[in-house]
């Protein structure tokens, strides 16, 4: 076997298990409320699991007065309006909403509960979704909309799959009668495909591995 044949054996080899660690794992990311989003503030700030440094929420419109019932932080409570009463309502119609990451995370898929319910009168949203890999330039993926038939617990699936920076609800339209709210977002995240460059361990077998053969045809 040449030595030309034999390396790229090895590469192949590393690289395939390296794909193979790296492979989907598909998880929601569990955000948890730090600080602001409140009355009068249009800026949240929130952990998140899997990721380092604090998230960024804001919006372009303060959260409706009424109390505490329409804060930013019941975004991601994991409680749906209709069980709680609770969720996100803007004092503006027209209003868009960033999420900034700290870093660059892999997002398979945004899910967007966008529809509230009869119980609290016709409030719901519709955005068109846009992302961004360096938080500045941003590309739209796709639309939350709502059907015929709406119900609180239907929700409206976004797939990204890619790195993101920062997502953007871009206002689209609402029944001007209405309301414009979200009850409820969900941001998923490939969970191995954070690791972006190969780890040590598969360096220094490749390393090896050419250090190896090099040694083999020297000796010949």
């Amino acid at each position: 076997m040449s030595v030309h044949k034999a390396l790229s054996i090895v590469c192949v080899g590393i690289l395939f298990s390296m794909a193979v660690s790296a492979g989907a794992s598909e998880v929601e990311i569990d955000f948890t409320y730090v600080s602001g989003g409140g009355l009068n503030q249009t800026t949240m700030i929130t952990s998140g699991s899997g990721i380092t440094g604090n998230v960024t929420w804001t919006a372009t419109s303060v959260p409706y007065p009424a109390g505490d019932r329409y804060l930013m932080n019941y975004l991601i409570d994991d409680i749906l309006a209709q069980v709680s009463g609770n969720y996100w309502l803007p004092a503006a119609n027209v209003t868009n909403l960033f999420i900034v990451f700290p870093e660059s995370v892999y997002i398979t898929k945004i899910r967007t509960y966008n529809y509230i319910g009869p119980d609290f009168g016709p409030r719901w949203s519709e955005s068109d979704i846009l992302v961004s890999s360096d938080g500045s330039n941003y590309t739209e993926e796709g639309m939350v909309r709502l059907d015929g038939s709406p119900a609180y617990t239907d929700y409206v699936d976004i797939a990204i799959n890619d790195y993101v920076k920062s997502i953007e609800y871009r206002y689209y339209r609402h029944d001007p009668a209405g309301y414009y709210a979200i009850n409820e977002i969900e941001i998923y995240m490939d969970a191995e495909a954070v690791v972006a460059v190969p780890e040590p361990t598969s360096i220094m077998l490749l390393g090896l591995g050419v250090a190896g053969l090099m040694r083999r045809k020297i000796k010949k």
